[in-house]
């Protein structure tokens, strides 16, 4: 069971949303979520997954591959949240798109706790609040 929504696939990527955000989310709430998720489809974000994939099988040995690899993923997150919030800024829905990346981060470290131990539940909320406030800042602008 995929924790929260994803793009899946290379040629024709397929947008993937766990039944408990469908079933439990608001309209808008899922308006929020397929634009994101559509925002990695153009933007070709799963063909770019698969080169920084293939670069860390290639060179695994070198630590500034982890690092950039890292690095890419949290940049095409923000690439995306921005788009949206572009989208979105006309219709002054920016606040609400900000407190829907606050419930779905809420649901994914809800769905981290329940199978994982203290120091990794600690690690990715450290890394949560820290991409947030780094989205909150890019849709502010």
């Amino acid at each position: 069971r995929a924790p929260g929504p994803a793009v899946i696939g290379f040629i024709r990527p397929i947008v993937v949303i766990p039944s408990d955000i469908l079933t439990g989310s608001s309209a808008m709430h899922l308006e929020h979520v397929l634009l994101h998720e559509m925002a990695h489809v153009q933007r070709r974000d799963p063909l770019r997954h698969l080169a920084c994939l293939l670069l860390r099988l290639v060179y695994w040995f070198h630590p500034a591959i982890w690092l950039a690899h890292a690095r890419t993923g949290t940049l095409r997150e923000i690439c995306c949240d921005d788009r949206v919030a572009r989208c979105l800024h006309g219709r002054a829905g920016v606040g609400d798109y900000r407190r829907t990346l606050l419930e779905m981060a809420r649901q994914l470290l809800n769905h981290v706790m329940q199978f994982s131990n203290f120091s990794v539940i600690l690690k990715h909320f450290i890394e949560f609040t820290n991409e947030l406030s780094v989205k909150f800042d890019v849709i502010n602008r």
